[in-house]
């Protein structure tokens, strides 16, 4: 018996290995490897149900990073089923503001500031469903509601400094822009380091 348990621990200490390698080539924007990775782990009929939450969700993010939007909401929506988690509900959320889909959106949007509210990517959320739609003012207001409760929140910061150049307060423009670049930019933000450089070219800045 006591075999089969060092077994056991000794196959989830590989799965664990295995999944935060994955991760860590996710955060480092490899994302081919991490989804490969992540593949791996959830071979694995019978997972941990921590190893199997993580590591989908995690291949949910690869999959969204290599423009497989469908496949990404396909293996998110299973996992809001099985585990209702803010941060779950938020990025699919997020995925369905991509396909332009805000009525989903706001539903998932609903169940993650259900689960924790206040919740800052839910807020970004909403703030960018506003901004697409072209209601400033509304976006400014979640925005702003975000970047209360995480004032480093590189997408909020961003889309705060583009509203504010469209609206031809270029000062303050450039203010939220340099903020968003001074935070830290992970490759799972919604916004890119390279997105901020580019509007402070824009702006007139960054040359």
């Amino acid at each position: 018996m006591g075999n089969i348990y060092g077994f056991i621990g000794f196959m989830l200490q590989a799965f664990f290995k295995r999944l935060s390698y994955g991760i860590i080539k996710l955060n480092e924007g490899d994302y081919q490897a991490a989804d490969e990775l992540f593949k791996q782990v959830l071979k694995k009929k019978k997972l941990n149900w921590t190893i199997d939450k993580i590591a989908r969700v995690d291949r949910a993010l690869t999959q969204w990073k290599l423009d497989n939007l469908d496949r990404a909401i396909e293996i998110l929506e299973a996992v809001c089923q099985e585990y209702e988690r803010a941060d779950s509900f938020a990025t699919l959320a997020y995925f369905y503001i991509l396909k332009g889909d805000y009525e989903k959106a706001g539903l998932y949007n609903e169940k993650a500031l259900e689960e924790e509210e206040d919740h800052p990517p839910a807020l970004d959320n909403y703030g960018q469903m506003y901004y697409r739609q072209g209601d400033y003012e509304k976006a400014k207001e979640y925005f702003q509601k975000a970047l209360d409760k995480k004032p480093t929140l590189p997408d909020s910061l961003y889309y705060m400094g583009c509203i504010a150049a469209e609206q031809g307060r270029r000062d303050e423009a450039l203010e939220y822009i340099n903020k968003a670049l001074q935070s830290p930019i992970r490759p799972l933000n919604t916004v890119t380091r390279q997105q901020i450089e580019d509007k402070l070219k824009e702006l007139g800045e960054g040359r």
